[in-house]
C-alpha cells in the first residue's frame, strides 16, 4: 500500500536534500532563486499605482513593462503586465486587461 507526502519549508532550508536522504533518488540540491518557477498571476484595475510604488521603493522588475495579447479562439485577449519578484523569491506578475480584439493573421 502506497501513501502520498509532501515535505513543506523555507526556501534553502535543506527540503530537497532530505528528500534524497529518504528517497536516494539523486534529485539537485542547489539554490534555486525565484520560488523554484512560480509564477503569480494578480488581475488589477491598474498597474500604474503599483508601479509607482515600486519606482519609489526602489524595488526592480524581473521583465518591464509589456502589452502582450494572447490567442482565445477568433479573438485575441490582450494584457499590460510586468513580472516583480516578492522577498521570498516568487514571481508575481500583475496584470491589467486590454480587452478582446479580432485575431489578425500575420
Amino acid at each position: 500500500m502506497g501513501f502520498n507526502c509532501g515535505i513543506v519549508g523555507l526556501p534553502n532550508v535543506g527540503k530537497s536534500t532530505l528528500f534524497n536522504a529518504l528517497t536516494q533518488s539523486g534529485i539537485a540540491a542547489e539554490n534555486f532563486p525565484f520560488g523554484r518557477g512560480m509564477n503569480l498571476q494578480l488581475a488589477v484595475p491598474s498597474l500604474q499605482p503599483i508601479l509607482d510604488r515600486l519606482e519609489l521603493a526602489r524595488v526592480p522588475l524581473f521583465l518591464p513593462l509589456e502589452e502582450k495579447w494572447y490567442r482565445k479562439g477568433e479573438t485575441e485577449v490582450g494584457n499590460r503586465q510586468f513580472v516583480v519578484p516578492d522577498p521570498d523569491g516568487y514571481l508575481i506578475r500583475p496584470f491589467e486587461s486590454l480587452g478582446e480584439r479580432v485575431f489578425r493573421f500575420g
